[in-house]
């Protein structure tokens, strides 16, 4: 049997590393594609990049004017892209450690961004309620999807990229789903099924979707297909404001406002 369709598992797998170095909130990470580091962004205005195996730190990047709220890596792994509330997106050339280029056009924070699996098309979430769809090489939006009563805390591409799912303002969904091709919300998930929530990421594989909430208590896994709560963790002491996983999904990041990532173990459970 597939642990996929293993219903209502629970992991309560430790923490491997604490990973300690910013002096702010931790408001995202994200794994680069070969699994081997993590990048992370703080209101303490800098990103950092950390070694998966012993939780080293091995560059800071700064330029941002207020707090980073989103970090993605391309999906070759040698550009990051940087979200904050400065209103802009920002783009690194992590060989050189330098600023390529800067992406404005949203008028209020950045919150979220996230690249499409080919590496062509970067999305960005804000506070002005809207998604922006960017052409990589280019500094103006291709498209900007309306529909969300309020802000959009995290978005992340199904691996496939045919399918954009966004965390919203909007208590009663959500979760929503929307087409990229089309840039219409295609379906939701209510409120009676998840708390608020203020981050997401899926698997590589687009099986399992984790969901991260305002108290931080526990972490949510659920099924794409059928929409089923699969596993729960602890959680954090605080809002989780990011989630990544590994390529190879045994590992799940979490970044909190209670200023620590942490790593969870989940095995084969989820593979």
């Amino acid at each position: 049997m597939s642990p996929l369709v293993q219903r209502n598992s629970k992991c309560n797998s430790p923490a491997l590393f604490t990973l300690q170095g910013h002096t702010e909130y931790v408001t995202s990470v994200a794994f680069s594609p070969d699994g081997l580091t993590l990048a992370s962004g703080s209101n303490d205005h800098t990103l950092k990049l950390w070694d998966r195996n012993g939780g080293r730190l091995r560059l800071t990047l700064s330029g941002h004017t207020g707090g980073v709220k989103s970090v993605a890596f391309s999906p070759d792994g040698r550009i990051l892209a940087s979200g904050s509330n400065d209103k802009t997106i920002k783009i690194w050339d992590l060989v050189s450690g330098t600023l390529l280029r800067t992406f404005e056009g949203h008028t209020d924070a950045v919150l979220s961004i996230a690249f499409s699996l080919d590496g062509k098309t970067l999305a960005s979430g804000s506070t002005d309620e809207t998604i922006r769809l960017w052409s990589t090489s280019k500094s103006r939006p291709i498209r900007a999807m309306q529909g969300n009563c309020g802000s959009v805390p995290k978005i992340a591409f199904s691996p496939d990229g045919r399918i954009l799912a966004s965390s919203s303002g909007d208590w009663k969904q959500p979760i929503k789903f929307w087409d990229v091709k089309s840039g219409q919300e295609v379906c939701s998930l209510a409120s009676s099924r998840v708390d608020v929530v203020t981050s997401i990421a899926y698997s590589n594989n687009g099986h399992t979707l984790a969901s991260g909430n305002w108290g931080g208590v526990t972490i949510k896994l659920w099924d794409t297909v059928s929409g089923e709560l699969v596993g729960t963790l602890p959680g954090h002491n605080g809002l989780v404001y990011s989630l990544a996983f590994s390529p190879d999904r045994r590992i799940l990041a979490s970044a909190s406002r209670d200023k620590t990532i942490k790593l969870w173990n989940l095995g084969d459970v989820f593979i």
